[in-house]
């Protein structure tokens, strides 16, 4: 499997398995919560490391974004056009 994204950048990491099948579930994951579970899944087996920083980028997102949100709003929130 040759890994194309490194010819692009040394600085852009691997982030998928790509084969024909990881191709088909991410397509599914696309389109219902089951397969984006099932998607997850596979990624927690086949690939442990990446599942685990995932899990430390997701949480720290989560946290960033109720941080943001418990932020009074200035100007309404609204985006003037």
């Amino acid at each position: 499997m040759k890994e194309k994204y490194y010819t692009v950048a040394k600085s852009i990491s691997r982030w998928k398995i790509d084969t024909p099948f990881e191709n088909w579930l991410s397509y599914k994951a696309d389109k219902s919560e089951f397969w984006k579970r099932l998607y997850v899944y596979y990624y927690k087996v086949f690939d442990r490391k990446y599942y685990k920083k995932g899990l430390e980028l997701a949480k720290r997102e989560v946290q960033r974004q109720a941080r943001k949100a418990s932020l009074p709003q200035m100007g309404g929130g609204k985006i003037a056009c």
